[in-house]
């Protein structure tokens, strides 16, 4: 009945009368399946409802045991769970980042260096990927993706780029010459 109830569940298919391999065998146990009304790439957005009202079945009937399980709701679950971890890497990549490289560099300057130019990399990748997502559909991680894939390979190219020059001034070049040898052989 509380599926019934819900917009999003179609097809409801219950237990009741003994409907063909609904009910097991020892007769503990019942299934009622449903499908989630349109498209299936979209039936995670809509489970939710669905989801609500197997709780709240569940709260009502404490002796027995409701559970709910697809493909819709298995994918909403990984989806609250990437966009948490995400959320999470977004917000620690950055300080983490720079506190790396202030420990490395001694300087907080050398080391905002590689950061500022890895995060304008970022956000120029992000807006390119901006108007790709206009003409084709895209994930909503992508931009979390964009954003640590991008930091972590804008920042170990800068840091390459200043190996070059360290090894060419261990050479005996002067610091321009390290530079320019550097700019030219680490591109």
């Amino acid at each position: 009945q509380a599926l019934s109830r819900q917009k999003a569940a179609t097809n409801v298919r219950s237990p009741v009368g003994n409907a063909a391999g609904l009910v097991s065998k020892d007769r503990k146990s019942a299934l009622v399946q449903f499908d989630v009304v349109g498209k299936a790439d979209d039936a995670d957005t809509k489970i939710q409802p669905v989801l609500d009202a197997v709780a709240s079945a569940q709260k009502g009937n404490p002796s027995f045991r409701v559970e709910e399980f697809g493909l819709a709701s298995s994918n909403h679950e990984l989806s609250k769970v990437f966009d948490r971890d995400f959320q999470r890497a977004e917000y620690t990549s950055l300080p983490v980042t720079l506190i790396i490289l202030v420990i490395a560099f001694g300087a907080l300057v050398a080391a905002s260096i590689p950061v500022l130019l890895a995060f304008l990399a970022v956000l120029g990748s992000i807006g390119a990927f901006a108007l790709v997502s206009h003409l084709f559909p895209a994930a909503e991680f992508v931009n979390s993706v964009i954003l640590l894939i991008g930091m972590a390979v804008g920042v170990d190219y800068s840091l390459f780029y200043i190996l070059r020059e360290r090894e060419e001034r261990r050479r005996g070049k002067s610091p321009h010459e390290a530079l320019l040898t550097a700019s030219a052989t680490s591109g």
